[in-house]
């Protein structure tokens, strides 16, 4: 028996053939506006040349950054493509109708569509004659009745983050199996129907399926090349004066001006670090001065064992003038032997020891206390005079934070190289485990599924040194 031949509807094969090919910056122009160079950039993601690269775009984009203007504009684009099938979900129903008119509206300016666009107010439903393409606008309590079912080329998901996270998960679970009506790109899994959430962060970064998928795109596993992401915080906008957004933050509190304005991710509630920001915390530790020219600094390396579930090990340079922590570099894999870790850290321990001019008395060791063999073999086999590490989770952890959170005179006393990426991620995305609504101690599942060896390693670092450092002082008094 032959391989039976796939069918393609016509309609399919006319979106296919269409698609990507009306620029939203155009159609932005035409309704009388320019894009500035962040909502280009977004809405240059729905041309021809980039659609194949993704199907889920997750956009974090500040108040007065025009988020509605490039919402709009990619909308009408979509709309002007033959066949083309959009749904817009919103948090309220205010909000869906705004986009209903403005859209409406917008379609209507054009004189190549005077008595083809046909709206229906209390539906919130657009349809444009001749090109087969129509709009559906609904908000989170009814979605399930007027898109469920639907097949769709575009869904947009204007202020995702606001539906609460339950829900999210319901209408991904719902909608997103009908973005697989129009096929896949040749020779690839990327669909022609699209996801995009454009969006102010809510929560912690993995505490809902909308931060989850953020989360997915700033990884670089290939499982999730299917994701990509941008932020645009409200300094992006050109059109903003400083003045103005100065202004706004006179009026709001730090941490709804670090949210809405600068798109921090709320670090409360089962976050582990939750003190730890990236932009106050990761530096280039290279540049600064108080490091340069120094023969009185300590070098911290910890580690944290394990095989299949990965190992790691982290190096901190200690300056004990100003008693802070600066992480420089770390290794973590999966599938390593442990001795091929003490092999890769003594190499850098070796090279950091060389640049910041750090004597052999000044290098501490720390390692996870529950594998005691594993110390003696890096003393016996490698020369490391490893102490077990102080393993208190909770002392452990409220120590990093009170470091984290730094004091009013003194911003932090701890710091990350830029370059540590996987440090930095795993700082960012552990959460504790959370059952029957009690915080436990635990951590939860990671994405990429480590056990956020990078962070259980900091505690060795920064909980055991100060306790070895308050030893050594009494010792010496």
């Amino acid at each position: 028996m032959g391989v039976m031949e796939r069918i393609i509807p016509k309609e399919v094969l006319e979106y296919q053939a269409n698609c990507g090919k009306v620029n939203p910056s155009k159609v932005a122009e035409m309704l009388g506006h320019e894009l500035h160079k962040g909502q280009k950039e977004v809405s240059d993601m729905f041309l021809w040349e980039n659609r194949h690269k993704w199907d889920i775009y997750t956009v974090l984009c500040s108040r007065r950054w025009g988020k509605s203007f490039v919402a709009k504009d990619i909308a009408i684009a979509e709309l002007l493509t033959p066949n083309a099938k959009v749904a817009i979900v919103t948090p309220s129903l205010t909000l869906a109708k705004r986009h209903f008119q403005d859209i409406l509206q917008g379609l209507m300016s054009f004189p190549a569509l005077k008595g083809k666009v046909k709206g229906l107010k209390q539906e919130q439903t657009i349809e444009i004659e001749g090109l087969n393409s129509t709009l559906i606008i609904s908000s989170e309590s009814t979605y399930d009745k007027r898109i469920v079912g639907t097949a769709l080329t575009l869904l947009l998901l204007d202020e995702f983050f606001l539906i609460k996270p339950n829900i999210q998960q319901d209408l991904l679970d719902a909608v997103t199996p009908t973005l697989a009506t129009y096929d896949v790109y040749d020779g690839t899994s990327i669909k022609y129907g699209k996801v995009v959430i454009l969006s102010t962060p809510r929560h912690g970064k993995l505490q809902s399926p909308a931060g989850i998928m953020f989360a997915k795109a700033e990884s670089t596993k290939e499982e999730f090349n299917n994701y990509i992401c941008a932020k645009y915080d409200v300094y992006s906008n050109p059109l903003i004066s400083q003045e103005l957004v100065e202004s706004d933050r006179k009026k709001m509190s730090e941490s709804k001006f670090n949210r809405e304005y600068l798109l921090m991710f709320e670090n409360g509630g089962t976050k582990v670090l939750r003190n730890f920001y990236e932009s106050k915390h990761c530096i280039n530790v290279r540049t600064v001065e108080t490091l340069q020219n120094r023969d009185d600094l300590f070098l911290i390396i910890s580690a944290d064992f394990g095989q299949s579930d990965g190992n790691a090990l982290s190096f901190a340079l200690y300056d004990d003038r100003i008693d802070t922590y600066y992480f420089i570099d770390g290794t973590y894999a999966k599938n390593r032997l442990t001795r091929d870790m003490y092999s890769e850290g003594i190499k850098i321990r070796d090279s950091l020891q060389k640049e910041f001019n750090i004597s052999k008395d000044n290098v501490v060791y720390f390692g996870d206390p529950s594998s005691p063999e594993l110390l003696k073999i890096a003393y016996i086999d490698y020369g490391m005079n490893m102490f077990k590490a102080k393993n208190d989770r909770k002392e452990g952890f409220d120590r990093l934070n009170e470091r984290l959170e730094g004091t009013p005179e003194i911003k932090t006393t701890i710091y990350v190289d830029i370059k540590c990426k996987e440090l930095i991620r795993q700082f960012d995305f552990a959460q504790f485990k959370e059952v029957n609504g009690t915080v436990t101690v635990n951590y939860d599942k990671d994405i990429l599924e480590t056990h956020f060896e990078f962070v259980d390693v900091a505690r060795y670092t920064v909980y055991s040194f100060d306790k070895y450092n308050q030893k050594n002082i009494i010792m010496v008094g």
